[in-house]
């Protein structure tokens, strides 16, 4: 555990980011997010998923854009900056940091951005990242030496359908998806609904064969449900962080997402799910352990 004992020890020892989170979606990265970046040992990006490593092209995300029109606004500025750690009221580091993200493309650039964490610790959590190729993960590989890699997982069914009723809520599901057994299979079959990143075997495998040089570790969603102030500490200790420390006024269990609603899994498309990740629950059950050994079983297989 590193010494925070003086403010002149960092707490980072790299320039580039100390660890990305690469997924999945629906799997606690909301949770991971808010867990740190109200952490006094980090220095968070201002806004969560925002994609970098996804495109060759710079962007200015919807989500950057908005956080930037907050900025802008002296009395939104001080509201904004209250929230996350190691934030002064005129911290100019959020909006200098989006402004360059929406700007500049490239690895190298990603390593500059985070020269705003000014030695406090710092990350990037994007569960696009699941599904970034092959090639992109070498490139990262081979340039952000010391970064640690972390892959949340949940059970492949309970995860598509969070997913679903997420595309349902914001009106992203194709009219019909959920009338029949059918059209929900061919929806889950069809290109760019559930492609590879929903598979979280395929997700560890290509990171860990591609990324060999970089630390690697998975945390089961079932463990976070179970006990997220366990979860929270051995998170916080694989990046160098003191668990002891409390996450602002956030309790370990805090979701804030609790509120959202959530579709019921009816009997018909369940079993369409099982079906369609069969193969890859078993392989779960092998590759992941702990509670990934009851996934199977879960759904009678």
């Amino acid at each position: 555990m590193n010494d925070t004992s003086s403010p002149d020890i960092s707490l980072s020892r790299i320039a580039g980011p100390d660890f990305i989170c690469v997924g999945m979606a629906k799997a606690g990265t909301g949770w991971l997010y808010d867990q740190l970046y109200c952490h006094p040992d980090f220095w968070m990006p201002p806004v969560k998923d925002w994609g970098y490593l996804k495109h060759s092209e710079p962007r200015m995300g919807k989500k950057m854009r908005k956080r930037l029109h907050r900025l802008a606004r002296p009395k939104k500025r001080t509201k904004v900056l209250s929230g996350f750690s190691n934030r002064g009221e005129d911290d100019t580091r959020d909006a200098a940091f989006l402004e360059e993200a929406g700007t500049t493309s490239g690895v190298e650039s990603y390593i500059s951005l985070f020269r705003h964490k000014e030695g406090m610790l710092s990350g990037d959590i994007t569960p696009g990242y699941a599904a970034l190729p092959r090639d992109s993960i070498a490139e990262i590989a081979r340039k952000l030496l010391g970064t640690k890699i972390i892959l949340l997982v949940r059970d492949p069914v309970s995860r598509a359908w969070s997913h679903t009723s997420m595309w349902q809520r914001g009106g992203n599901l194709p009219e019909g998806t959920l009338d029949s057994a059918q059209s929900y299979r061919a929806f889950l079959e069809s290109p760019g609904s559930l492609g590879g990143e929903h598979f979280p075997t395929r997700v560890a495998t290509r990171w860990q064969e591609q990324a060999p040089n970089l630390s690697f570790r998975y945390f089961l969603f079932d463990d976070l449900a179970r006990d997220p102030e366990g979860t929270r500490h051995d998170i916080l200790c694989y990046l160098g962080a003191d668990p002891a420390k409390a996450s602002g006024e956030l309790s370990a269990d805090y979701n804030a997402k609790t509120k959202k609603q959530k579709l019921d899994l009816p009997d018909n498309l369940r079993a369409v799910l099982v079906d369609f990740f069969r193969e890859e629950l078993l392989d779960c059950a092998n590759h992941f352990g702990g509670a990934a050994h009851a996934w199977p079983a879960r759904y009678g297989l």
